[in-house]
């Protein structure tokens, strides 16, 4: 037999056997959002930021004896946009944290509310602060879980970094670490 006999034999054979047995043939039908439940049933993110800015004009209006209450608030703030204030620090005119934020949705609104309601609470809390603000802009780098305890590190050692490197060399220096493409000319306020 050829190659094209055999294959006709064999066809024929699974029709007879095929046609002296019972098949039973099932239809499912899934509704996709029952699919969904069985390939995952919930979604599993988690964000971590370097966030930075400064005061308006980099003024030095963030007295030592302002650091702890501020940052306490600050991380309540965090708290109240559904985010973790891993880690601040900083110097007399700007501000290091590193935020963790589950749902991005929170981001812009975490950034916006922390700054409005700390520039308020020190106008209030500080009488040397009625005229504090703080830049319009911000930085903000994404932070890998590998490289937490090094930014953390790099936040709580601002005051002895800042003898070598102004804010201003610092944060263009992470700007540019970060590939951020940037025109001098608008870069502070």
């Amino acid at each position: 037999m050829t190659n094209g006999n055999l294959r006709g034999q064999a066809d024929r054979d699974l029709s007879q056997e095929l046609a002296t047995e019972t098949v039973l043939v099932y239809t499912v039908r899934i509704h996709f959002s029952d699919l969904r439940k069985v390939i995952m049933t919930s979604s599993h993110r988690v964000h971590f930021f370097h966030l930075i800015w400064s005061t308006k004009g980099r003024k030095d209006l963030i007295l030592p004896k302002m650091q702890e209450e501020l940052y306490a608030y600050i991380g309540g703030v965090v708290r109240k946009c559904k985010g973790s204030l891993l880690e601040i620090g900083g110097i007399a005119n700007h501000l290091h944290l590193l935020v963790e934020l589950s749902n991005l949705d929170h981001f812009t609104a975490l950034i916006r509310n922390t700054k409005t309601a700390s520039s308020a609470w020190l106008k209030e809390a500080f009488l040397e602060c009625g005229s504090f603000a703080w830049q319009d802009g911000y930085g903000s780098f994404s932070v890998s879980t590998s490289q937490i305890e090094h930014v953390r590190e790099y936040i709580r050692t601002q005051e002895h970094h800042h003898k070598k490197i102004s804010f201003e060399e610092e944060y263009v220096k992470l700007l540019t670490l970060n590939r951020v493409n940037f025109d001098d000319r608008y870069l502070f306020d």
